[in-house]
């Protein structure tokens, strides 16, 4: 087991409630769409765009999807259901729309296409909790196998009813070339500690070599306890219940 200690820690500054119309704006920094040939001649493709929002006020990004287009910008497919890390961006900060190993073998050329990013907007309110990381570290496993470790506190005065660890990987150029998901961690009490692991393959990068650096971002979920609203029951219904 090796360990290397290139990385970096963002901890996302809370959880964000209270859609409304979106003021703010979002950047797409730069796309790609990193396809490549899978065992049995399939392609595959692992599509990552930065984004940034430039705005002053939080926002969602929604219905995440990305337009592959050929060297002629005619549309060849659209990939759906892709996510964003983090899934709420602060005034300023960046975020990362992935879809993990997607077929691409019904496009003729998927070497000869890149991507154009699809979203929408809707502004956010904060709500303040935090978790702080520490003893965060990667080993390189097996080859193509890495795995992260490292602990979150809540260090907020408030429950977390669950916190959504990932790992955002980038190469030597700072461009993220793949993002990895950990298993959620259990409801946290004020100032408790849990520990999470976050393991990634390297299939997705093609050589594991291209990794310079990782960030971990972690998003803290409150629970949220919604009560219904009281159901008015005609008299007759309830005599016929009786």
């Amino acid at each position: 087991m090796r360990k290397t200690n290139l990385f970096s820690i963002i901890a996302a500054v809370g959880i964000f409630v209270a859609a409304t119309p979106v003021i703010a704006d979002v950047e797409v920094n730069y796309a790609d769409f990193n396809p490549y040939a899978s065992y049995g001649g399939n392609y595959m493709a692992c599509p990552i765009a930065e984004v940034v929002n430039t705005g002053e006020k939080p926002v969602r990004l929604q219905d995440i999807c990305f337009n592959v287009e050929d060297s002629e910008n005619r549309l060849m497919k659209t990939i759906d259901m892709c996510s964003c890390v983090p899934c709420v961006l602060s005034p300023g900060e960046s975020g990362y729309l992935f879809k993990q190993n997607t077929q691409v073998s019904d496009i003729a050329n998927p070497f000869d296409c890149h991507i154009v990013p699809q979203f929408s907007e809707q502004e956010y309110a904060e709500e303040n909790y935090r978790c702080e990381l520490s003893d965060v570290a990667m080993n390189i496993l097996n080859g193509d196998k890495y795995e992260v470790v490292g602990r979150a506190t809540n260090t907020s005065g408030s429950t977390i009813y669950s916190v959504q660890p990932y790992t955002i990987w980038f190469d030597t150029n700072k461009r993220c070339i793949g993002v990895s998901v950990a298993r959620r961690l259990n409801e946290m009490q004020p100032n408790e500690q849990q520990a999470f692991t976050i393991e990634a393959r390297t299939a997705f990068m093609e050589d594991q070599t291209k990794i310079a650096t990782y960030k971990i971002i972690v998003e803290e979920i409150p629970r949220v306890v919604i009560t219904p609203p009281p159901v008015h029951i005609p008299y007759s219904e309830m005599e016929n219940a009786e």
